[in-house]
């Protein structure tokens, strides 16, 4: 009688290593439709305050959303950002980044609460 061993291999490394690509990729989606989000939320917030200066559209305008290594930022070119946001000796503040990432983190915290209760994954 002869005796013959099959051995199969799968390639495991190349099946993680696809899986795990596509996780960052969805990851790496909704970090940069958060970052949109955020973005979106604090144009608005700008512009509802009246009193930025020297103008609110041109500081909601320049606010926009750019990859970096892990994740996205929110940032202007406006150098007068930070003092509208945090304000100043002469200034009260008038923030929009913060409250707009705030709003964003309840909205995520909410849907995540939401999707456990319905037993989905996130």
């Amino acid at each position: 009688m002869i005796q013959r061993q099959i051995t199969t291999s799968i390639p495991i490394t190349s099946l993680l290593s696809r899986d795990i690509e596509l996780l960052i990729k969805s990851f790496d989606d909704r970090l940069a439709r958060l970052a949109r989000m955020i973005a979106e939320d604090a144009r608005e917030r700008v512009l509802l305050n009246s009193s930025t200066k020297p103008s609110p559209d041109g500081l909601a305008n320049s606010l926009d959303v750019r990859a970096i290594t892990g994740g996205h930022e929110v940032f202007t070119d406006k150098p007068y950002a930070v003092f509208v946001e945090l304000g100043t000796a002469r200034m009260a503040a008038e923030p929009f980044l913060q409250p707009a990432f705030d709003q964003a983190l309840r909205i995520l915290t909410d849907q995540y609460k939401d999707q456990n209760r319905a037993g989905g994954n996130p």
